[in-house]
Protein backbone atom coordinates (compact mmCIF):
# COMPACT_ATOMS: atom_id res chain seq x y z
CA UNK A 1 0.00 0.00 0.00
CA UNK A 2 3.04 2.42 0.48
CA UNK A 3 4.48 1.29 -2.78
CA UNK A 4 1.19 2.77 -4.13
CA UNK A 5 0.78 6.05 -2.23
CA UNK A 6 4.52 6.79 -2.93
CA UNK A 7 3.72 6.64 -6.37
CA UNK A 8 0.99 9.02 -6.69
CA UNK A 9 3.07 11.42 -4.33
CA UNK A 10 6.56 11.36 -6.01
CA UNK A 11 5.73 10.48 -9.67
CA UNK A 12 2.04 11.24 -9.92
CA UNK A 13 0.75 7.84 -11.57
CA UNK A 14 0.33 4.91 -10.11
CA UNK A 15 -1.83 1.75 -9.61
CA UNK A 16 -5.28 1.66 -9.80
CA UNK A 17 -7.61 -0.51 -8.11
CA UNK A 18 -10.25 -2.37 -10.40
CA UNK A 19 -13.52 -3.29 -8.70
CA UNK A 20 -16.25 -5.50 -9.52
CA UNK A 21 -19.06 -2.42 -10.48
CA UNK A 22 -21.14 -5.65 -9.40
CA UNK A 23 -20.00 -6.91 -6.47
CA UNK A 24 -17.93 -4.46 -5.02
CA UNK A 25 -14.84 -6.47 -4.76
CA UNK A 26 -11.39 -5.44 -5.58
CA UNK A 27 -10.69 -7.90 -8.42
CA UNK A 28 -6.92 -6.22 -9.48
CA UNK A 29 -4.37 -3.74 -9.77
CA UNK A 30 -3.78 -2.03 -13.06
CA UNK A 31 -1.63 0.74 -13.72
CA UNK A 32 1.55 2.25 -14.29
CA UNK A 33 4.58 2.56 -11.99
CA UNK A 34 8.50 2.72 -11.37
CA UNK A 35 9.43 -0.48 -10.02
CA UNK A 36 13.51 -0.04 -9.95
CA UNK A 37 14.24 -3.44 -11.15
CA UNK A 38 17.49 -2.17 -12.56
CA UNK A 39 17.27 -4.30 -16.05
CA UNK A 40 18.87 -1.08 -17.56
CA UNK A 41 18.56 2.33 -19.63
CA UNK A 42 16.25 0.27 -21.99
CA UNK A 43 13.65 -0.61 -19.64
CA UNK A 44 14.88 1.82 -16.45
CA UNK A 45 13.54 5.38 -16.30
CA UNK A 46 9.92 4.59 -18.19
CA UNK A 47 6.60 3.89 -16.56
CA UNK A 48 6.29 0.06 -16.48
CA UNK A 49 2.80 -1.05 -17.32
CA UNK A 50 1.34 -3.24 -14.12
CA UNK A 51 -1.87 -5.62 -14.42
CA UNK A 52 -3.04 -8.34 -12.24
CA UNK A 53 -6.57 -9.62 -12.01
CA UNK A 54 -8.22 -11.99 -9.62
CA UNK A 55 -8.83 -15.45 -11.99
CA UNK A 56 -12.87 -14.81 -11.60
CA UNK A 57 -11.96 -12.21 -13.87
CA UNK A 58 -9.78 -13.78 -16.93
CA UNK A 59 -11.78 -14.08 -19.98
CA UNK A 60 -13.89 -11.35 -19.67
CA UNK A 61 -12.28 -8.54 -21.19
CA UNK A 62 -11.82 -6.63 -17.99
CA UNK A 63 -7.86 -6.65 -18.15
CA UNK A 64 -8.13 -5.31 -21.25
CA UNK A 65 -10.86 -2.25 -20.24
CA UNK A 66 -8.54 -0.96 -17.33
CA UNK A 67 -5.18 -1.16 -19.04
CA UNK A 68 -6.75 0.99 -21.59
CA UNK A 69 -8.36 3.24 -19.04
CA UNK A 70 -4.56 3.37 -17.29
CA UNK A 71 -3.01 3.66 -20.37
CA UNK A 72 -5.22 6.73 -22.14
CA UNK A 73 -5.45 8.34 -18.55
CA UNK A 74 -1.33 8.60 -18.58
CA UNK A 75 -1.28 9.86 -21.88
CA UNK A 76 -3.31 12.26 -21.47
CA UNK A 77 -1.85 13.46 -18.16
CA UNK A 78 1.78 12.65 -18.81
CA UNK A 79 2.25 11.72 -22.39
CA UNK A 80 5.37 9.56 -21.84
CA UNK A 81 7.36 8.71 -24.92
CA UNK A 82 7.48 5.30 -24.01
CA UNK A 83 5.92 2.64 -21.02
CA UNK A 84 7.61 -0.78 -20.71
CA UNK A 85 6.14 -3.90 -19.44
CA UNK A 86 8.14 -7.24 -18.43
CA UNK A 87 6.08 -10.73 -18.77
CA UNK A 88 7.45 -13.96 -18.43
CA UNK A 89 7.54 -16.09 -21.40
CA UNK A 90 5.12 -18.23 -19.75
CA UNK A 91 2.27 -16.34 -19.32
CA UNK A 92 0.23 -16.24 -22.84
CA UNK A 93 -2.86 -14.35 -21.58
CA UNK A 94 -0.09 -11.65 -20.48
CA UNK A 95 1.43 -11.19 -23.69
CA UNK A 96 -1.64 -11.24 -25.66
CA UNK A 97 -2.83 -8.21 -23.80
CA UNK A 98 0.44 -6.59 -24.17
CA UNK A 99 0.50 -6.90 -28.01
CA UNK A 100 -3.32 -5.46 -27.71
CA UNK A 101 -1.57 -2.24 -26.36
CA UNK A 102 1.86 -2.14 -28.73
CA UNK A 103 4.22 -3.41 -26.45
CA UNK A 104 7.03 -5.51 -28.47
CA UNK A 105 9.59 -7.99 -27.39
CA UNK A 106 12.62 -5.39 -27.36
CA UNK A 107 15.33 -7.91 -25.38
CA UNK A 108 15.11 -10.77 -22.56
CA UNK A 109 16.61 -10.97 -19.17
CA UNK A 110 16.92 -12.93 -16.07
CA UNK A 111 15.02 -11.35 -13.12
CA UNK A 112 14.22 -12.75 -9.37
CA UNK A 113 15.70 -16.15 -10.75
CA UNK A 114 13.01 -16.42 -14.02
CA UNK A 115 13.06 -15.81 -17.86
CA UNK A 116 11.37 -12.83 -18.58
Amino acid sequence: LLRYAGHWSLLGYGMFAVFDKASGELVGDVGLADFHRGLGERFDGFPEASWIMARSTHGRGLAAEAVAASHDWLARTHAPARTVCIITPENVASLRLADKFGYRPFGSTTYKGGPY
